[in-house]
């Protein structure tokens, strides 16, 4: 659980960083490979969210899923 909060901050911190390039470089060729890694990370945050909850969800239960294991 931990690994995915570090993961979903650093997503955070990433999208932000690379929307402030976005920003500062609308007139550079730059721009469309910036905003298509943007995109893309943004995608890749949402869902880590969706695992993030479903883990979340699991864990809530405390339920073993194999009752059978040692």
């Amino acid at each position: 659980m931990n690994n995915i909060k570090v993961i979903l901050t650093l997503n955070l911190f990433i999208n932000l960083i690379l929307f402030l390039s976005i920003l500062l470089l609308v007139k550079s060729p730059l721009y469309m490979f910036i905003l298509a890694v943007s995109e893309l990370s943004t995608v890749i945050g949402i869902i880590m969210i969706f695992i993030f909850v479903k883990k979340l969800k699991d864990n809530e239960n405390g339920e073993p899923k194999n009752k059978d294991a040692v």
